[in-house]
């Protein structure tokens, strides 16, 4: 992103997605042990941290892409 090579940089990211889509079919976030669920929170932040770099994918309407 550094060096505005998008490109790489969304490559990058879509490898990621392995590892996401892991920590959401064995972790449970919403766990009852407040410590515990607030350690997983920040690593879901950190994730999202790292996506906003690349764009505000909130911000994209998947409605406009049916």
């Amino acid at each position: 992103m550094k060096k505005n090579n998008y490109d790489e940089a969304l490559k990058e990211l879509t490898r990621l997605k392995v590892p996401v889509d892991a920590f959401f079919d064995g972790v449970l976030v919403m766990t009852d042990d407040e410590k515990l669920r607030n350690e997983r929170l920040s690593i879901l932040k950190r994730c999202v941290n790292v996506y906003r770099k690349f764009a505000d994918f909130e911000r994209i309407n998947p409605s406009m892409y049916l």
